[in-house]
């Protein structure tokens, strides 16, 4: 960095700087596989410079065809209170799955978004068993 005066006068000084993202998440752990009437564990660590203000769960499948008495399930839910303007917060939910639900992979995706519009998004996927 170089800073110059009106007289022209100038001084140099050389640094380093961490530019992080306003949105980090730690290790995250959630269950590879979860029987159908029971619930899925969902956890991980949240750092968000801005505040958190809210955390969308979204989980679908495609292409499973229903058997007798299954139903299609989609689920998306928005967790606000809990979390809401927290700059580190410890995501740990429990997610019911539907004893309908057809078996089969499911995808999940996981959006934080922070205070100020920034989203940060994380993917993966769980099997549905009977």
């Amino acid at each position: 960095m170089v800073v110059t005066d009106e007289e022209g006068n100038s001084t140099e000084i050389e640094g380093h700087i961490d530019v992080k993202d306003p949105i980090t998440l730690g290790e995250v752990s959630i269950d590879e596989s979860v029987a159908r009437g029971t619930d899925f564990h969902a956890e991980f660590m949240i750092n968000a410079v801005n505040g958190i203000h809210n955390i969308t769960v979204d989980v679908h499948a495609h292409g499973l065809t229903l058997k007798d008495g299954e139903v299609e399930w989609d689920f998306e839910k928005e967790y606000l209170e809990k979390y809401r303007e927290k700059t580190e917060a410890e995501f740990h939910e429990h997610i019911d799955v539907p004893a309908t639900a057809p078996a089969g992979e499911y995808h999940i995706t996981f959006i934080i978004e922070d205070e100020e519009g920034i989203t940060k998004e994380y993917e993966t996927h769980i099997d549905i068993t009977e």
